[in-house]
């Protein structure tokens, strides 16, 4: 689901046309607010005044979501602001490794609930509304009455197909040997 979720980000682009007036927009309220809110001296009064904090706040985040939306337009490619994508595989890999090379025999202790006697109905419980839904037979795909010709069935043999798996024996331990 979640890689699902990093597809859909990086499938749907987001129109040139927005960032470039998401960016116009930023820079010129910023370049009016540098005139329209400078102090001006109205009856010789003294300014104490003298660094515009609430202007220079909203400086910083304005520009600070410009920067994150920039960012977003291609959230997985190369720049240094961009996710490590290299990152994030190679991490879930060692994870899957660990999860089944070291940890493959713990096991968490099993807790008694309040489920714990309860079987799993035969049949779950239908509502008037939801009945004419329900199927007799399981889910079937798009593919379900598509049939292929034995021709068609088979599989097209590489060359690395074709090594017998002592070959492929030989040559791991061979690489195995080089290593140490």
């Amino acid at each position: 689901m979640y890689t699902q979720e990093m597809l859909n980000y990086d499938w749907v682009n987001v129109p040139l046309v927005y960032t470039q007036v998401v960016t116009l927009a930023v820079y010129m309220y910023f370049l009016s607010a540098l005139i329209g809110k400078q102090l001006t001296l109205v009856g010789g009064k003294e300014v104490d005044f003298y660094f515009p904090i609430f202007t220079f706040l909203e400086f910083f985040f304005y520009f600070g979501w410009l920067k994150v939306a920039e960012c977003l337009i291609n959230p997985y490619g190369e720049d240094d602001d961009d996710f490590e994508v290299n990152w994030l595989i190679d991490r879930d890999f060692e994870i899957a490794y660990v999860i089944v090379d070291e940890m493959h025999q713990e096991h968490p202790n099993l807790l008694k609930d309040q489920y714990w006697d309860e079987v799993f109905p035969i049949e779950l419980p239908y509502t008037e509304a939801t009945a004419k839904y329900k199927h007799n037979e399981g889910f079937f795909g798009s593919t379900r009455n598509l049939e292929v010709k034995q021709s068609d069935a088979t599989f097209v043999k590489s060359e690395h197909d074709l090594k017998t798996p002592q070959v492929h024996l030989r040559n791991w331990k061979r690489t195995l040997r080089k290593g140490t």
